[in-house]
């Protein structure tokens, strides 16, 4: 594979989002999307696909190696814990115009402080339900809103394949 930038969103104020401009999706089959958002609040990031936010999204997974959970449908690509910590996240969808989109998330963070004291994970395994357009927008939406705004520093990268 050959990723190439298809944008980066930086926030320089505090924002309860961050959205992509909207990009000729047809043009990868594959996308690789990171998020960084520095600890400051009690934040908890959701990932939108070309504005969708009805219940077409559906996901499994385990957080900290827990029994595994499902949640369909869902509104949402539910990202990251609602903690006081800095977070990373990383997915990969295919992104085939004609076939429902499929990807694979790892999230982390610091968990509580010290050695003894192992970082918080979660796999994700997500859907979204739409089978007529290729993922073309993505946003980045904190849902706790309020003063709990993703701070200076938080970003957005979308990277494309076109294999």
């Amino acid at each position: 594979m050959v990723w190439e930038m298809i944008q980066s969103i930086v926030a320089d104020a505090t924002t309860d989002s961050l959205e992509t401009d909207a990009f000729t999706g047809t043009d990868y089959t594959t996308l690789q999307i990171t998020v960084y958002i520095p600890s400051g609040a009690a934040h908890h990031g959701y990932l939108y696909f070309n504005s969708d936010s009805g219940a077409n999204y559906a996901r499994s997974g385990s957080s900290n190696y827990a029994a595994r959970f499902e949640t369909a449908p869902d509104n949402e690509i539910n990202l990251t814990h609602a903690t006081n910590t800095t977070k990373y996240a990383h997915l990969i969808f295919n992104n085939n115009q004609d076939e429902i989109k499929c990807g694979i998330g790892e999230y982390t963070d610091r968990g509580s402080a010290g050695a003894a004291n192992v970082p918080n994970t979660i796999e994700w395994f997500y859907k979204w339900t739409n089978s007529t357009a290729a993922i073309n927008e993505i946003e980045l939406y904190n849902q706790e809103g309020g003063s709990t705004d993703f701070p200076v520093g938080t970003y957005l990268n979308v990277f494309g394949d076109k294999q």
